[in-house]
């Protein structure tokens, strides 16, 4: 994973450190969709939605993925309410 320009030598949080698809998996999860209707949405394999999944939930120290989907909407970076 790189991190831009700009960030380097300052200290980043995990969480700048989520990638668009991860939050895009995040939010669609908070929507209530499963795992093959992501991969569906997005056009991408379903081991690839998991992966994005558990690297959302690492970063967001999260202990499982429904607590990453609460972690992100009540940090704003995802909003479950769409």
């Amino acid at each position: 994973m790189t991190i831009p320009a700009r960030m380097v030598g300052e200290s980043v949080s995990l969480v700048e450190t989520l990638t668009r698809s991860e939050l895009r998996c995040l939010a669609l999860t908070g929507a209530g969709h499963g795992v093959e209707s992501i991969a569906r949405k997005l056009a991408l394999a379903t081991q690839e939605v998991e992966t994005l999944l558990f690297c959302a939930e690492r970063k967001l120290g999260a202990q499982n993925r429904m607590h990453a989907v609460c972690v992100a909407d009540s940090m704003k970076v995802i909003d479950c309410n769409d």
